[in-house]
């Protein structure tokens, strides 16, 4: 109950990889004027980092929240932290 969404929140069905290549956040975030993203989630090595890419290809500053992600290999999590690290 504590993580359902609540009147006013932004609800988005995500089918792909990264968030902004099936959804409308893209065009959301930029209304809101949002400028700064905190990434966490599932699958590090997947759409954390597609969405990640996405978003910094967008020109969006971003904050991956390491210890708010997750993946099934823990040396995958840690590789791509790494990447993160050193390109971002």
């Amino acid at each position: 109950q504590e993580l359902a969404p609540r009147r006013g929140d932004v609800v988005l069905r995500k089918v792909t990889s990264s968030a902004f290549a099936s959804t409308g956040i893209d065009v959301i975030l930029r209304n809101m004027g949002i400028e700064y993203l905190f990434i966490t989630g599932q699958n590090t090595d997947g759409c954390v980092l597609y969405t990640s890419i996405d978003a910094r290809d967008r020109g969006y500053r971003l904050t991956l929240v390491s210890d708010a992600c997750i993946t099934l290999d823990r040396v995958k999590h840690k590789a791509i932290l790494a990447l993160y690290r050193a390109n971002w």
